[in-house]
Formats: C-alpha cells, sequence, structure tokens
C-alpha cells in the first residue's frame, strides 16, 4: 500500500514551507540582557553618543529592497515621507528587540 501524501488536498501550503520563526522571545530577551550587561558599565561611551547624536542624527542603511518600497510610497501615496516611515519602523524594531535598550535610549535622548 503506497504511503499516503499528507500534502494532499493542502494547495499550495503543501508547496510552499512554513516559514521558521526568527528569534523565539526567549532567545531576543537573552540578546537584550547581553546588550544590556555590556552597556551598563559603559554610562560615559553612552553619554557621548547621546551628544553625538543629537548634534547629527542621521542613519545611513543599505537595503536596495527597503528604498524601492519607500520610493514607491513616496509617488504613489499623497504626503509620505521616506524618512519619518524608515524612522518610525526602524524605531519599532529596535524597540522590540532590544525593549531594554530602547528604555535608556529613551532615558538619556529626554
Amino acid at each position: 500500500m503506497p504511503k499516503e501524501d499528507k500534502r494532499l488536498g493542502r494547495g499550495l501550503d503543501a508547496l510552499l514551507p512554513k516559514p521558521k520563526e526568527l528569534l523565539s522571545e526567549e532567545v531576543m530577551k537573552v540578546e537584550s540582557d547581553k546588550v544590556m550587561q555590556e552597556i551598563s558599565y559603559k554610562e560615559d561611551l553612552v553619554a557621548r553618543l547621546a551628544e553625538e547624536v543629537k548634534r547629527n542624527p542621521r542613519l545611513v542603511i543599505w537595503s536596495p529592497k527597503a528604498s524601492l518600497a519607500l520610493k514607491i510610497l513616496k509617488h504613489t501615496v499623497p504626503n509620505f515621507s521616506v524618512s519619518r516611515e524608515a524612522s518610525r519602523l526602524l524605531e519599532e524594531a529596535v524597540k522590540s528587540k532590544y525593549p531594554d535598550l530602547w528604555k535608556l535610549v529613551e532615558e538619556v535622548m529626554k
């Protein structure tokens, strides 16, 4: 008797592999804790970097795919701001991945 094919009846799901989780919450927490341990004894570095960022907050990122997506939005959505949206997305990502670091950043940048 032939082995039952578990892909039958699943449509497109049968062809595409299930996406793996990028990082579990536990892994992200451990990563965030390691970052905070490194930073906690470098207060002078944090203060110096904060002053530097206050003078020049520009951040350059190399991402052709993100660039194309944001430029399409700029040319198709009225009043769309690439900088504002990129900032919002990046801040959300950093806050999500490094919550303790983000709290520190918010305190320092008051």
